[in-house]
């Protein structure tokens, strides 16, 4: 089936890797639902173990095809991609849930990759006007916007990192209004790790 733009699936791979974190579970089901193998790129190579990159069961010049939720600039993706290609696997294709049309089909295809998308944003914003969830006007405002902030170049935007980012999790979880949130960020604290909330 084609892709949300009209681009032709991707169909010649023989792994799937899904672009850490996020992209991890989606990843997961599209390899199980196809039966398909994974290769999963550590973000952080281990100093002990196996100390690999790229882990899973591959052999050179196999093709990898890249999941990913959200695209923006496309550098996350790249960013998979490099070390893929590193371990001489190959990548062709990238398949994205939500294309924010800011420029990363545009990053990746200068880079020899194709981008399919399951939906973009003007696309959504089409559907909830249609069924009048979105004023045009905001549709409009949207569309403004992502014609200004366009980045082909796939460096990231530079935000400032809100100021509760700075706080222990302690200090946050006193502040939580949700109890499951604050009891969450005690473990965090308890714990001195963040690995609880990825499951």
């Amino acid at each position: 089936k084609e892709d949300a733009d009209g681009t032709p699936p991707a169909t010649d791979f023989q792994h799937m890797c899904g672009v850490p974190y996020t992209a991890l579970p989606i990843a997961t089901v599209m390899s199980m639902h196809h039966e398909t193998s994974m290769v999963m790129r550590r973000k952080e190579v281990k100093d002990y173990g196996t100390k690999k990159a790229i882990e899973g069961a591959y052999k050179p010049d196999d093709v990898v095809l890249v999941v990913e939720d959200l695209v923006t600039s496309g550098m996350s993706v790249w960013e998979t991609v490099e070390p893929l290609q590193h371990h001489k696997l190959a990548v062709k294709d990238v398949v994205v849930l939500i294309d924010r049309q800011q420029g990363g089909r545009a990053f990746l295809k200068s880079r020899g990759l194709v981008l399919h998308a399951a939906l973009t944003i003007t696309g959504i914003l089409d559907v909830l006007v249609a069924h009048k969830k979105v004023t045009p006007e905001v549709q409009q405002s949207v569309l403004d916007f992502i014609a200004a902030n366009q980045n082909t170049t796939g460096n990231k935007v530079a935000e400032a990192p809100p100021k509760w980012l700075a706080q222990s999790y302690g200090t946050r979880a006193k502040s939580a209004k949700c109890p499951a949130a604050a009891n969450l960020l005690e473990l965090m604290e308890r714990k001195k790790t963040n690995l609880c909330a990825s499951l």
